[in-house]
Formats: structure tokens, C-alpha cells, sequence
């Protein structure tokens, strides 16, 4: 991850002048003034001072860090203290954020009153530079501080983060995830529990379903052995509940609780399982005092085993247990925070793009060939299908045989755009499988059929699609909710498996083996694509096939292509879906299209020839239905190929 001086300020070679100078740091870029405390210049009662004035022994940490090291200050930013606090639960995570602090220390030499810090943000690394003067109110913080008046590495990152930001009042609004995302440089996923319990919503849930409880334990279970940072939280509906506010059981509206361990067994009576959740209160005050909290009748009902096995502590240490069927219900929010670099467990593949939706008239870009020229990039969401398909557009290859997981993550705007709501966009992805072999951007809104998944618009600063592919190719479109929205982004792949992401340029498209001299001689090109194919297993006679099917076309630049083996339909008797998307460049478009299917035991690697469909596109102008029984040896055995044709005298047609 490329590291960015932010305000093109160098933290070495300005702290090597100091110390030579002997002078303490005042940073230009953000003054000890009331224009950064908010843009309104309010706060002229506040006098900035250092630590080294505060007290007579300033230290970055003192005694280890814990959730005690943030507390809130004066401006209403739970979220980014909770975030803060977070960075506590597992040693060493602050070194991600606050990089060599021991070297950054005070100590009894002179300090030159300067520090880093490193936020990640669209798929960069931000060395923010400040100095330690802090906004203080008779001589006490203002704002975020440690509960040792000694220890300052809270009230300092909360500087940085509000000079990356624009002032400490942006500060007010934002996102724990979008925050725990830019420390520990992950993926940032939120879960809106609330609107996942109510009766038919998308990736619902039923607290009390044991299905819905084991699917989650184990999605759970996954990002903690993945080291991925988990916050529950309970957000207030401002009508009858407020920040700060507790349930009858203790847990506090507005406070996150981080999600620590999961472990499952079955009570003393050897049948009935349960599932319990660990949670560590990020601020280190009030437990849950609901089933399962610390000394509660419910830990008479398991084994002593079991509570030496995960080590359970009957003390005030905001650390508590709860069931998973009582953390579903309580909370409202979940954050998840994937790590993809500091302590991840393994390797990531991220492809980071950087473009733009513009309203203006760009340029195709890209390689070779000959470029053409689009009205513009801001194409609006898939519901403008005359604009739709001038969006930036991305392939996406998955190879192998195997499906791969892929999350994305679009992120709008510039680092300050997470803190304010009124310069973000409602922005979304669609993704769509599309043809095996398209090297250039599509023509008109793909069909919704093509559709694989989609993240409806939203207003955020950034919205994440996760993926479960098969092997294929696939569009990816980021877009705005309205045409002609002007808006930078970055676009963010990340797997553990194998594939490959490019932008695709507007080309028109220059086949393979076709040099300039035999370029007229191309009439035409073909979009196929074989949707199924039935009646393999009653002619082989035989049960458990898999089947594909291999394009042989005149193309120069697409022989003998060859779609995955595919399983027999479960509700449709002897039918193989294949779902196979070629373009055909060609020198005759009258010509026939021989399509070879072949089949393969699901217990061997043996392929066996079944037959072949020759297709005739003859005046196939508009999309057309096609089915032809198969031939081997010149006799039609009982097999049929469904496909649907569709050609065009104009090469750059799709």
C-alpha cells in the first residue's frame, strides 16, 4: 500500500530540522487556531497548549493500552472514540496507527513537539503529520483524553484525524467501521440488525431460529480466526432512547462492544446446545447483567470443564458472556472490520483503481486500437439504460475450476468525505457474467438476466459487495443513483484466491491474428451464447455426468473455446444450465457455428464426445432463440442445444 504525505509534509526531514534548530513543531497546515477547531471559527476560549505544559511527565502510553486511554471529550464523537478505544483489544494494534510510538515518545531529552499517523483511506496510506499543541479549557483537554493525565496517544490521534478531516467539528459524524478501517487498513462491512429482523428483508434473520443462529455463530467464528475486528453496538432511536442511555440488563446506547471469542456446548444435560458470544465493553465500564453475565444462574447449567476451558471470570472488568439468541436481539448494529494487512492471517490479492464519474466529454482510454469518444462517465444507475453503459467499466476474471470469494469495496469522494454527509453521493454496484472472451467496454446496458449481484445506491462514503464466483468472467459497474453526478472514487478488489481485475477501455475491438492488410475481410460479428443442454444422461444411459459444451468457429480470435463441466439441474430432470457467453469475430456470417457437447462422470476425469449442434445465424439482427438437435457420425442422436444468436455487420456492435 503506497504511503501519501498528506499536505506534502515530511515527517523525517522535518523533525531532523527541528532537532538541529532545537524548536518546537507548529504546524501551517493546522494552526492552533479556532478555524480548526470548527469551520465557523467558534471556540475562541480555548487556549492551546503541549503536554510537556499540561504536565511534568508526558508519555504517549502508560502501563500498556486499554479502553481507559478514550475517553470522550466535549464534541459528541462516540463513534470515533469507540473506534479509538477498539484499537486496545489486541497488542500491537496501535503500532499500525501511531508506527515506532516508543521512538515518537517523550522522554528526557528535548521532544520537538512533533508526531505521525497512518490512516488508510482509498487504498493509500496517510502519513499525517501534527504538532502535539491540543485545545485545552483551564488547563484540561477539551476533548478526547486518558483516564492517566499523563497519557496523551488518544487526544493525539483524535488531532490527526480531524486534521485529515478538515477541523474537530467533522468529527461529530461518521462511522465506527469507516474509522476501524482506516487504523488497522481493512474492509470495512456493516450490519444494520434492525432492519435484518424484520419479516421478509433481504439476508434476514429470526433471532430465535437455531438455522439462523448456527449460520451466523459460524460467520462469526470465521472472522475471528481471520483476526477481523468485530463491534456490536445499540444505537438509540432518539425518541425514547438517547447516547448514553442503558437497557435494563446495563448494555449503553451509543457504546461498542467488541466481540472477543465464541464457544458452544452443551448443557450438564448432554442435549441441549448453546452458543455463547464474549464481548469486552470497548469503554471498560458497565457489563450486560442479563442471562449469562457474570455470576447469573445460567453457569450453574454447563460443566466446570467447560468454564476453565474459556477461562470464565466473575469480576467488574467490562469483559461479560451473553447467548447468541440474546446478542441478535440487543444489538442493532454490527461492525466488521476484515484485516488485510497488519495481522492478517493470510495473504491478500487487492487490485486498487482510482477514477471518476465526470459530466464532461472524456476520451476512451487505453492501449491500442482505435479509441472513441464517450459523452460522458456519469452514467447513473442501471435504471438509465440509455446512459448506464458509459460508467467506468471493470473485468473481472476468475480461472481455474473452482469458485473464488471476492469482496469490493467502492469508496467515494477524498479522505475528508467519510465526515460529511453533504458531499457524499448515493453510490452502488452491479455485477454482471458476461462473455468469456470481451476485451473492450459493452456498447448498451447489459440484460438484467446477465445480473450476478447488486449493491443498490446508497449515501455513504463507501459500500462493499461480497461475492462467491464461479469461474467466468464479469463486468463490474460502479455508479452513481442519478446520470451526470460528478464524483471521484476508488474501486477495491480483495481475495485469498487466484484472479485478475483491469479497466476496460473503449476499443473498437481488433480480433487476434486479423493484421490491418485483411481487415475489410471481416463482415461481421457474433454474440452466442448457450444457455442448457438436455437429454445427455437418457442417451448415454447412464447417471451423475457433468457436461460442457466447446465453441469451433472461424473466428480468429476465439478457437475452440471450451465452457466449464456443469451438474445436472436438480429440479429439471436430465438439463445441464451452462450459461456460456462468447463473442464471435467473422469472416463469414452465414457460415454455421459448430457447437461440441461432451460429458464427464462426476467420479472421473474422463471426457467423452456426445455430439455436435451446428447453429445457423442467418438475419439473427435481434436477439434469437436457437435449438438444434446434436449430430455424431452424421446421424442426429437425442440430445438437444438450447442458445440464443444475435449478429451484426458492425464489429464494435456489442
Amino acid at each position: 500500500m503506497a504511503t501519501i504525505r498528506f499536505n506534502d509534509q515530511d515527517y523525517r526531514r522535518l523533525h531532523r530540522e527541528l532537532i538541529r534548530e532545537q524548536r518546537k513543531f507548529v504546524d501551517p497546515t493546522f494552526p492552533p487556531e479556532a478555524s480548526s477547531l470548527d469551520a465557523n471559527n467558534r471556540g475562541s476560549d480555548i487556549e492551546w497548549r503541549r503536554p510537556t505544559e499540561l504536565v511534568s511527565n508526558p508519555h504517549l502510553v502508560v502501563d500498556g493500552v486499554s479502553g481507559s486511554d478514550v475517553m470522550q471529550g466535549e464534541r459528541g464523537n462516540a463513534w470515533f472514540v469507540t473506534a479509538s478505544a477498539a484499537l486496545t483489544s489486541r497488542p500491537g494494534q496501535l503500532n499500525s496507527v501511531l508506527p515506532n510510538w516508543t521512538q515518537q515518545d517523550y522522554g528526557d531529552d528535548f521532544h520537538p513537539g512533533i508526531f505521525r499517523f497512518l490512516f488508510s483511506r482509498h487504498g493509500g496510506l496517510y502519513e499525517v503529520v501534527i504538532d502535539d499543541l491540543l485545545p485545552t479549557r483551564k488547563g484540561r483537554l477539551v476533548y478526547a483524553h486518558s483516564c492517566e493525565e499523563n497519557e496523551f496517544w488518544s487526544a493525539l490521534l483524535e488531532k490527526a484525524y480531524a486534521k485529515m478531516h478538515g477541523d474537530y467539528a467533522s468529527l461529530s459524524r461518521g462511522r465506527v467501521v469507516d474509522a476501524l478501517a482506516s487504523f488497522v487498513r481493512g474492509i470495512p462491512e456493516h450490519w444494520d440488525l434492525r432492519k435484518m429482523r424484520q419479516p421478509g428483508a433481504e439476508n434476514g434473520i429470526n433471532p430465535d431460529s437455531p438455522d439462523d443462529q448456527a449460520q451466523l455463530a459460524k460467520q462469526f467464528y470465521t472472522h475471528l480466526s481471520r483476526r477481523s475486528l468485530i463491534l456490536f453496538s445499540l444505537q438509540p432511536d432518539n425518541r425514547t432512547t438517547r447516547m448514553g442511555d442503558w437497557t435494563k440488563e446495563s448494555l449503553v446506547y451509543g457504546r461498542g462492544y467488541i466481540l472477543t471469542d465464541i464457544q458452544q456446548t452443551k448443557l450438564k444435560d448432554g442435549k441441549t446446545p448453546v452458543t455463547l458470544m464474549k464481548f469486552q465493553n470497548a469503554w471498560f465500564d458497565m457489563e450486560w447483567t442479563g442471562a449469562w453475565s457474570d455470576g447469573s444462574p445460567e453457569w450453574r447449567s454447563v460443566t466446570l470443564e467447560f468454564k476453565d476451558k474459556i477461562g470464565l471470570v466473575d469480576s467488574k472488568d467490562g469483559i461479560f458472556w451473553m447467548s447468541i439468541g440474546d446478542v441478535l436481539k440487543q444489538f442493532t448494529d454490527v461492525d466488521i472490520c476484515v484485516v488485510t494487512a497488519v495481522g492478517s492471517i493470510r495473504s491478500w490479492l487487492i487490485y486498487t483503481f482510482h477514477n471518476e464519474w465526470t459530466a464532461e466529454q472524456v476520451e476512451g482510454g487505453g492501449g491500442g486500437g482505435r479509441r472513441r469518444s464517450v459523452d460522458y462517465s456519469a452514467g447513473g444507475s442501471y435504471e438509465y439504460k440509455d446512459t448506464y453503459a458509459s460508467n467506468p467499466q471493470y473485468l473481472l476474471s476468475i480461472p481455474g475450476e473452482n469458485p473464488n470469494n471476492v469482496s469490493f469495496y467502492l469508496e467515494q469522494g477524498d479522505p475528508s468525505t467519510a465526515c460529511f454527509e453533504d458531499s457524499q453521493l448515493e453510490i452502488g454496484m452491479d455485477l454482471f457474467h458476461i462473455e468469456v472472451n470481451r476485451k473492450s467496454r459493452i456498447k448498451a446496458a447489459p440484460r438484467e438476466a446477465w445480473l450476478a449481484l447488486r449493491v443498490k445506491p446508497e449515501r455513504q462514503p463507501g459500500v462493499l459487495m461480497k461475492a462467491r464466483l464461479e469461474p467466468g468472467n464479469y463486468l463490474m459497474m460502479p455508479c452513481t443513483k442519478e446520470p451526470g453526478q460528478q464524483q471521484n472514487f476508488t474501486l477495491r478488489a480483495f481475495s485469498q484466491d487466484d484472479y485478475s481485475m483491469t479497466l476496460l477501455p473503449d476499443l473498437v475491438p481488433q480480433p487476434t491474428g486479423t493484421c490491418s492488410c485483411c481487415e475489410w475481410n471481416l463482415f461481421g460479428v457474433t454474440r452466442l451464447i448457450v444457455t442448457k443442454v438436455k437429454g445427455v444422461n437418457s442417451y448415454l444411459r447412464t447417471q451423475g455426468l457433468l457436461a460442457s459444451v466447446r465453441i469451433d468457429c472461424e473466428a480468429s480470435d476465439l478457437v475452440n473455446a471450451q465452457s466449464g463441466f456443469v451438474y445436472e439441474d436438480k429440479k429439471e430432470k436430465d438439463t445441464f444450465y451452462v450459461d456460456f457467453k462468447v463473442l464471435l469475430y467473422r469472416h463469414q456470417l452465414l457460415d454455421p457455428i459448430d457447437i461440441e457437447v461432451y460429458s464427464q462422470s462426476a467420479i472421473s476425469f474422463t471426457k467423452k464426445f456426445v455430439g455436435t449442434a451446428a447453429i445457423i445465424d442467418k438475419d439473427c439482427v435481434e436477439e434469437t432463440p436457437k435449438e438444434a438437435l446434436l449430430s455424431r457420425n452424421g446421424k442426429q442422436v437425442p440430445v438437444k442445444l438450447y442458445c440464443t444468436v444475435q449478429s451484426a455487420r458492425d464489429i464494435d456492435f456489442f
